[in-house]
């Protein structure tokens, strides 16, 4: 008596990922493939895929050595972005060693997905992801996509308010555009949750435009 439904759940559960895998996917440029996969797609903010999915595939994907490689400009390390990336498409850490590595080696010719279509498929995958929005922004700040950098720091922002690295970046981002009352906005924010690098209160103070929450003009 208890098997079926069991086995009725089973289904559903199994129907409702397809058809939001499906639903998910539709908002994907063509070139930038589907979202299934023979191994998840698995949930990089999700505790029972972090610590039971996850070691299987950074052990032979993306282990410390070739995250570590993604901080030097002239490592020519491999790094297996796509079988990581396909297997958890939120990846956080693997998103953003994806982005300083396109930065360090613009000029690499890439087999299969381009590395903007991987930043998109995590946000189609997890839509509120507050840190892929972030990184996403990150990775489009460092190519010049300002007005679409912005709006992703947003989306990052509106997702978790009080996340101190998106409100740093986006206070960055204000800063290079002279935009004083929003860069101050969002640099007091990040400070105030004890966000720990000083550069952007550096470069507001060189500027003439740092003012400290609650403290007089």
């Amino acid at each position: 008596m208890d098997r079926l439904p069991a086995l009725l759940y089973r289904l559903l559960t199994i129907t409702s990922l397809m058809l939001g895998g499906v639903v998910m996917a539709n908002n994907l440029p063509p070139d930038c493939g589907e979202l299934e996969n023979h191994y998840g797609p698995y949930d990089y903010t999700n505790s029972d895929h972090f610590h039971n999915k996850l070691p299987v595939v950074e052990q032979f994907h993306f282990n410390k050595e070739q995250e570590l490689s993604t901080f030097d400009p002239t490592s020519k390390r491999s790094v297996d972005f796509g079988y990581t990336l396909r297997a958890f498409p939120n990846h956080h850490r693997a998103l953003m060693a994806l982005a300083r590595y396109v930065k360090f080696h613009p000029n690499r010719e890439w087999k299969g997905l381009r590395p903007e279509c991987y930043f998109l498929r995590a946000i189609a995958f997890r839509p509120n992801d507050a840190v892929a929005h972030m990184i996403y922004g990150f990775f489009l700040q460092q190519h010049n996509k300002t007005d679409a950098a912005e709006a992703s720091f947003k989306n990052a922002v509106r997702i978790s308010p009080d996340y101190a690295e998106a409100h740093y970046n986006l206070g960055l981002l204000y800063t290079d555009q002279k935009r004083w009352d929003e860069a101050r906005t969002h640099a007091q924010k990040a400070y105030a949750l004890n966000y720990p690098l000083p550069g952007l209160r550096k470069k507001l103070t060189e500027a003439g435009q740092w003012q400290a929450k609650g403290e007089a003009p």
